[in-house]
């Protein structure tokens, strides 16, 4: 089997799973194509989850034919991290809720889509802040800076 006809088959079965956050044409492969930095790679194609369980199943589904995945929040990378042959999984759009923050423990629960900013806006209610200071803090992802999404913030 060609690898034209491997992420064909991929697509069709990401399609019936999750619907409409499948994107395989080239328009938005040409989107998610870059980032912040000068590096150029063409996805594979781009799944834009609905929720953290749709995330899942279509990395279920990635991982059932072989073929290799990159998560991406909102693209401001300077390094190339969020571009690759891949499929590219945009957690930006709509897994980007706050589940819990903790004032006595200092910490929060968010999906990785969740921009600094916003962390910072609600831990501010409490007194508190998200320490990193990324330039680009008004626009870039927690999930690109680690793979938890649990947050420690600070007095």
């Amino acid at each position: 089997m060609s690898n034209r006809e491997k992420w064909r088959a991929l697509e069709a079965e990401l399609r019936s799973a999750l619907g409409a956050a499948v994107q395989f044409d080239n328009g938005h492969k040409a989107v998610y194509a870059h980032d912040a930095s000068n590096y150029r790679q063409v996805p594979i194609g781009v799944v834009m989850p609905r929720t953290i369980e749709d995330c899942i199943r279509g990395l279920e589904i990635c991982r059932k034919h072989d073929a290799p995945v990159l998560t991406r929040g909102g693209g401001t990378s300077m390094n190339g991290q969020t571009v690759n042959a891949a499929v590219v999984f945009d957690l930006s759009m709509h897994c980007n809720a706050i589940h819990s923050l903790d004032p006595v423990l200092g910490t929060a629960v968010v999906e990785p889509g969740v921009v600094c900013d916003t962390l910072r806006d609600a831990a501010e209610q409490h007194g508190l802040t998200f320490a990193p200071d990324p330039s680009t803090h008004s626009r870039c992802t927690l999930g690109g800076w680690s793979q938890t999404t649990r947050a420690v913030l600070t007095p």
